[in-house]
């Protein structure tokens, strides 16, 4: 979808469409812990896609 042009937070929408709450299972931390970070580049880059999309980030950080 990257390369025809979506942008993360339509692919987000679209998932959430069609997945619903199971997007909150995805990761995209870049660390391997129980839970995600919430700090790295990928979990900003997370936050800032949800927020992007209108979606509340339900995603289980550390701390």
């Amino acid at each position: 979808p990257a390369r025809q042009g979506m942008s993360k937070a339509k692919n987000l929408k679209n998932g959430f469409q069609a997945f619903g709450e199971k997007v909150y299972e995805t990761w995209s931390c870049f660390l391997e812990n129980e839970k995600q970070c919430g700090r790295c580049f990928g979990c900003v880059q997370r936050k800032e896609v949800f927020k992007q999309a209108g979606i509340e980030d339900k995603t289980k950080y550390e701390g």
